[in-house]
């Protein structure tokens, strides 16, 4: 997962099944710096099993010192 940050921010990426519900989680208040950032997903839901082939969403978040937010959502396909 590739993140283009304007400035230095702290990112929740969480995955997402194409209904909106939450069932994993790629990182929680990692912090980065401006730039690309270059984040890897190991494909394990929110309980430590393995999510199932098919389409996913993932949601990006990104928090400023100062309070700025950013949100963005893609979909992306899960295949092993």
């Amino acid at each position: 997962i590739r993140v283009n940050l304007t400035g230095d921010a702290s990112l929740d990426v969480e995955v997402l099944n194409i209904a909106g519900r939450k069932v994993g989680d790629v990182c929680t208040a990692q912090e980065c710096e401006k730039g690309i950032t270059t984040l890897t997903y190991n494909g394990a839901g929110s309980r430590g099993t393995r999510l199932p082939n098919g389409r996913y969403l993932i949601r990006v978040r990104a928090r400023t010192e100062d309070g700025q937010q950013a949100h963005a959502i893609t979909t992306f396909q899960m295949v092993r």
